[in-house]
């Protein structure tokens, strides 16, 4: 293959088959509970183990973000100047009077799950905080939020964007938490007319913001915060002693059920409001992001681009401590309906394209008459993923509900089901409600009876919302795009995709996956590499798009087939994603005790132990390679490992500095005169800037191992 270097070209649609086997979810009249604990769920908790687990504070792992340290935190201006940083303060909160109300409110069917205030603000960057030019020419701008009854803050924002470049940070006032970085990948929209933003909960009642714009950045961003939300109401958990009430909820990892159709429920936050939903499939199995939910959840006052959702947020284990939450913002309204309660949403930030989330799309039964045994998974007061178990009456409901705050519901709009394992709550709206071969009939409106043995819960019925008087009033249109009308759809494993591949470097044989749209930039592919990207609408190859002499690359359209029964295209596949910096080398860390790095964060210098080190690179995130090593004439005799003394190797060595060349680019160091050690060795990292590394250890045996760094300043 020749050297092809495209200015602008664009894949568009064509045809790729897909293939898929699904495997049913099987229920028995009485489920058997595990006598113990079972295996301990390891997703959601191996990045943090992976990435971050030795720094001394905790990256709040949610939203899309680059998720690195702030620019005073590294540059040592954090907390020396924290009390110069102007504060806002919200106005005490009238507890008593809340509690009455949501004691009230909490035995009304038909209302979200209330868990904070809204506190409405005006905060933007030219009317609040503090401005200070950096040493390097940058500009940071920083705010204190203080709200005296809070458990946690977030924040909704009319207006939000950021130039490229430009980055947003929140973290608590005693550093122990941290969100960020947001960057121009948020925007939701153009500058001159987005859609507004949220951020997520910091469990603390004083928070810092913090935007970072460097120099040679000429567009000025937005921020504008409307809404700061002080959470009155914790998170609950199943081990609070004054609140016996939880146990009746069932912990959905004590259950051996709807191992695929768990990671299809997400918990959703409006405001101050939370509620359930979940992923549900569509007639082309694309993967399209469609969330059902009720339509009681929805809360006019504030726009579907500033609700988010938290991903596979489940315990650790059975009854075991709180999950690592991850979440998406943004949304757009589809359609919705009073009489069956529905509301179906496209969600902006695809969760497909965190490769931490497990995601499902739910497959769907438009069905009459449903079988007498289902399962329901939701959040209760915010809670982690529980399950409920349906039993012996499932039917119609044939008459009208009327719920406590006033609104009628038609007969025969809703199945009637007996809760008979769990219970469901507030914050359990929306939920699905999920048949064999996990498949929604229904989604939550509302119960009675809660935590006793007659309690009886109503679900919108899917099979009616499925018909209407126009596309923003039913289902089908978005659900069955090409008007197939089948009775029933199966479901669909997710597989991560990505929508912007910028800035990598491509050694080996990779294959990405794009979301609807990819968009490739700066990207070298270097020879012998063989390299496929597929999407589902279409590939723009943008400039600065390079293949080398002799690599192979293919492009493919993943397009719709008739059949309900698909593959997700590459799903087994090691893929590219913004969000693993790792795999700019096609492959992920490699977990082996064969080398380690210590101190790690390094400040100075690092150690890389372990025998038989042949060759180390070190690149940045970029795939840049900054330092590179061979080693020559190694003699077999080695000594002990008493005797073996670490050789210090300095990255200002062979040939340039790291700091750049005034161009933005880091030289490819040789390191001359470098001799390996049998038990490893030390390299000065001082000058290089501070951020995340990759350090790629080539032994005498062949094995490649890729490790992180992360420097510190």
């Amino acid at each position: 293959m020749k050297n092809i270097t495209h200015d602008s070209l664009r894949v568009t649609r064509n045809t790729l088959p897909l293939r898929h086997v699904l495997n049913g979810l099987k229920f028995l009249n009485h489920p058997v509970r595990f006598a113990s604990t079972p295996p301990m769920n390891w997703r959601g908790i191996s990045f943090l183990l992976f990435a971050f687990c030795f720094l001394p504070f905790s990256l709040v792992y949610g939203q899309l973000s680059t998720s690195e340290l702030p620019y005073s935190w590294l540059h040592g201006i954090g907390e020396k100047d924290l009390n110069l940083i102007p504060l806002v303060s919200m106005h005490n909160l009238d507890l008593e009077t809340l509690k009455k109300e949501d004691a009230a409110n909490d035995n009304m069917g038909g209302m979200p799950y209330r868990f904070g205030y809204s506190h409405k603000v005006s905060l933007t960057l030219t009317n609040s905080g503090i401005w200070e030019t950096t040493s390097d020419g940058g500009r940071l701008w920083r705010l204190r939020i203080f709200s005296p009854d809070a458990f946690s803050i977030h924040l909704l924002y009319d207006s939000f964007w950021l130039p490229d470049g430009a980055k947003f940070f929140l973290y608590s006032e005693d550093m122990k938490q941290c969100i960020g970085a947001f960057t121009s990948r948020n925007n939701k929209g153009e500058r001159a007319n987005n859609s507004g933003f949220a951020t997520e909960f910091l469990f603390t009642n004083s928070i810092v913001l913090e935007y970072f714009k460097p120099q040679g950045v000429s567009e000025e961003g937005i921020i504008s915060i409307t809404s700061v939300i002080s959470g009155y109401r914790p998170i609950a958990t199943k081990q609070e002693p004054d609140n016996p009430e939880l146990g009746c909820f069932e912990d959905i990892n004590c259950w051996e059920y709807a191992k695929n159709a768990r990671d299809a429920v997400a918990l959703m936050i409006i405001g101050q409001y939370s509620c359930s939903g979940a992923l549900v499939n569509n007639t082309n199995n694309d993967y399209t992001p469609y969330f059902l939910s009720a339509n009681h959840c929805f809360v006019d006052t504030i726009p579907t681009a500033q609700w988010f959702f938290w991903w596979n947020y489940e315990t650790l284990e059975c009854n075991d401590t709180l999950a690592t939450r991850i979440s998406t913002s943004g949304a757009e309204l589809l359609a919705k309906r009073d009489n069956t309660d529905f509301m179906l949403l496209h969600l902006i930030e695809d969760p497909a394209e965190n490769e931490l989330i497990q995601l499902y799309y739910l497959g769907w039964d438009r069905t009459t008459t449903p079988t007498p045994v289902g399962i329901g998974i939701h959040h209760p007061r915010r809670m982690p993923k529980m399950i409920t178990f349906v039993e012996y009456l499932l039917i119609n409901n044939p008459d009208p509900i009327y719920w406590a705050g006033g609104t009628i519901s038609p007969p025969n709009h809703h199945w009637l089901v007996s809760v008979d394992y769990g219970s469901v709550y507030k914050g359990s709206s929306g939920s699905p409600l999920i048949l064999q071969a996990e498949r929604i009939i229904g989604q939550l409106h509302g119960s009675g009876g809660f935590c006793s043995a007659s309690e009886l819960a109503y679900y919108g019925r899917f099979d009616i919302s499925w018909d209407g008087t126009s596309a923003s009033t039913r289902l089908r249109d978005w659900l069955d795009p090409n008007d197939d009308s089948p009775p029933y759809l199966d479901g669909l494993k997710g597989v991560n995709c990505i929508s912007n591949f910028t800035n990598k470097n491509i050694l080996w044989a990779t294959k990405i996956v794009g979301c609807s749209h990819l968009n490739v930039q700066n990207v070298n592919i270097f020879t012998n590499s063989k390299v496929e990207m597929t999407a589902r609408e279409s590939i723009s190859i943008k400039p600065n798009f390079h293949a080398q002499a002799s690599s192979n690359v293919h492009f493919h359209i993943v397009s719709k087939e008739s059949s309900s029964k698909k593959t997700p295209y590459l799903s087994n596949e090691a893929v590219f994603t913004n969000n693993n910096p790792m795999n700019i080398f096609g492959i992920k860390e490699v977990s082996t005790d064969a080398f380690q790095l210590f101190p790690n964060p390094a400040t100075n210098t690092v150690t890389i132990e372990g025998e038989g080190i042949a060759q180390v690179e070190v690149y940045d995130v970029y795939g840049r390679k900054l330092l590179e090593q061979k080693a020559e004439g190694r003699t077999q005799n080695r000594r002990t490992k008493r005797e073996q003394r670490p050789l210090v190797v300095s990255a200002e060595q062979g040939g340039g500095s790291p700091k750049g060349n005034g161009d933005g680019k880091f030289p490819s160091n040789s390191l001359e005169g470098w001799q390996p050690q049998a038990d490893g060795v030390v390299i000065t990292v001082s000058s290089l800037p501070a951020g995340v590394y990759l350090v790629k250890i080539y032994s005498e045996n062949n094995q490649v191992v890729v490790k992180k760094l992360v420097i510190t300043k």
